[in-house]
């Protein structure tokens, strides 16, 4: 998780380096919020993963933007989701049943 930080504040150093024209005029600098988030710490699968990556970035946004956030590896929605995912597959695949 560490190095996939370090590269998304690579990027988004890089992008505040451009120079963005439109009609010939300068649009100014280019910012970028960035949620990150990985496998297996905020998620077992993708959709659990995205959803701890899209709060993370919500979080950005709300703290001034122009940053990158990990996303908690405790999100109580995150875990939630992920759970109920989780009930609902062992239970279709019979691994379990209810007495």
């Amino acid at each position: 998780l560490g190095v996939t930080q370090l590269r998304a504040e690579q990027i988004r150093a890089a992008a505040k380096q451009l120079q963005v024209e439109s009609s010939g005029q300068s649009v100014g600098a280019i910012t970028l919020s960035l949620g990150v988030a990985s496998f297996p710490k905020h998620g077992l699968e993708g959709e659990a993963i995205l959803k701890a990556a899209d709060t993370a970035l919500y979080r950005a946004k709300q703290e001034g933007r122009d940053r990158v956030i990990v996303a908690w590896s405790n999100d109580v929605e995150t875990l939630y989701a992920t759970s109920l995912h989780h009930l609902s597959f062992f239970s279709k695949h019979k691994y379990f049943s209810y007495r």
